[in-house]
């Protein structure tokens, strides 16, 4: 498994992106596989094991990506405000709190010998603050978004829904170059039309690598929509049925009845075992 992590890592650093992202799949164990590529609730996601190291209840359930200046950032904002019980992260923080743990300065990216001596351990520590963060938050709800990779390195995580925001590529580069005014050495470089073409390229290769990942195009609204539906149902699961002192179904799941407590879950764990009616002896 080692050795096609090394594979993953050659290929993204010659720009077979695609071909890396297949070779980084079969990487991972039997065990954590059924978690990758199909939907499952935002429930749970049970343990897995890569390299030796078990990590416990992570609770990816949604990354949202896309080139630069499509509005991840915002539409995390907005979610914090909206519902302040989901737990949201933008990976760039923990691209900045690596850089300050190994004493790098701002921009120290665009020296090649300061990447090819930092860039492997600047990683290491992104994905050690990143699995910190979904310990710290397990079983609750979390939204990442950002870029997980760079420079053939990649962050290991395994979200249940992955969704690529579908802003039109152009508006993503009218918002840069409109939010770089503020800043004229950026701005200098949106007056390069070979540099405003480049951008553009990269940009869709971005979103054709996505695409090729398994991303579903969705619009921020519908993405809210997405999360306002499934706190709805949580609400649901959680609520007692209809009708006075009626049990929820999340209450009945956790209810052990090798052990039952008190003469109620005695009572309910004796129809459960006669198919869930109230059928006397």
């Amino acid at each position: 498994m080692l050795e096609l992590k090394k594979l993953a890592r050659i290929l993204q650093s010659l720009g077979f992106s695609l071909e890396s992202r297949e070779i980084r799949k079969l990487s991972f164990d039997s065990e954590s596989s059924k978690y990758l590529w199909h939907e499952t609730s935002w429930e749970s996601l049970g343990e897995f094991s890569e390299e030796g190291s078990v990590a416990k209840n992570r609770a990816i359930l949604m990354h949202l990506a896309g080139p630069s200046g499509s509005g991840k950032t915002s539409l995390l904002e907005k979610i914090r405000q909206l519902y302040p019980e989901v737990i949201c992260k933008d990976l760039d923080e923990f691209d900045e709190e690596a850089g300050e743990e190994l004493d790098l300065e701002s921009g120290w990216k665009n020296s090649e010998d300061l990447w090819d001596k930092w860039g492997g351990e600047h990683f290491k520590i992104k994905q050690r603050l990143l699995d910190n963060f979904l310990s710290a938050h397990a079983g609750k709800k979390i939204i990442l978004a950002g870029f997980d990779s760079e420079g053939g390195y990649s962050l290991q995580f395994f979200p249940q829904f992955r969704i690529l925001l579908n802003t039109p590529l152009e508006e993503s580069l009218s918002r840069r170059i409109k939010r770089d005014k503020n800043h004229p050495g950026a701005y200098q470089f949106w007056k390069d039309p070979e540099s405003m073409e480049k951008e553009r390229k990269e940009g869709a290769k971005i979103i054709k690598e996505l695409f090729s990942a398994g991303y579903e195009s969705l619009s921020p609204d519908e993405v809210l929509d997405l999360l306002k539906l499934d706190l709805k149902k949580k609400a649901v699961y959680n609520a007692p049925r209809e009708g006075k002192k009626r049990w929820s179904v999340k209450y009945k799941k956790k209810i052990d009845c090798s052990h039952p407590k008190g003469f109620s879950q005695e009572q309910y764990c004796r129809r459960k075992a006669k198919g869930g009616g109230y059928k006397k002896d």
